[in-house]
């Protein structure tokens, strides 16, 4: 079992089960949870994502109409970074320049969430029993016929 305010804990509860070659790891966006993630010993490849309702939360706090979050909404929701980035471009208020920086920090952890809609989900609640921060690991086994290059093969 691990806790919040115990990262040693979850590092040793990690090592300790048995894991799958292929592992994608969600986050909340925090940079503490991508810290965790690289120094946990897993073997083979881990797929670090950001999960969508971050992703969505953090969008929302773009001062704008609701038909560029619409558009913008669609465009993250299909993986194109850059497209939703050139979007923000056309807002001047300082909540669309943060939220392209945010972008920028996590443009390799945000997949074509489309592809992964039948699998392991990409929105996270706390699990209580890891942390009070959002966090989960699944195994490759739930997304059948679904490839992806992952950034630490």
């Amino acid at each position: 079992m691990a806790w919040f305010k115990s990262p040693s804990s979850l590092l040793a509860w990690v090592s300790t089960r048995p894991l799958e070659s292929l592992l994608y790891a969600l986050g909340d966006g925090h940079c503490g949870i991508w810290a965790l993630f690289e120094q946990m010993s897993m073997p083979g490849c881990v797929d670090e994502s950001l999960d969508w309702f971050h992703l969505k939360e953090n969008l929302y706090k773009v001062e704008t109409i609701a038909e560029q979050l619409k558009v913008i909404s669609s465009l993250l929701w299909e993986g194109r970074v850059s497209s939703a980035r050139s979007q923000l471009e056309k807002i001047d208020h300082v909540s669309a320049q943060r939220f392209s920086a945010y972008l920028e920090r996590h443009t390799g952890r945000i997949p074509n969430y489309r592809y992964y809609w039948k699998g392991c989900p990409l929105a996270l609640v706390p699990l209580n029993r890891w942390s009070n921060k959002s966090m989960l690991v699944c195994s490759s086994q739930a997304h059948s016929g679904i490839q992806r290059v992952c950034r630490k093969c």
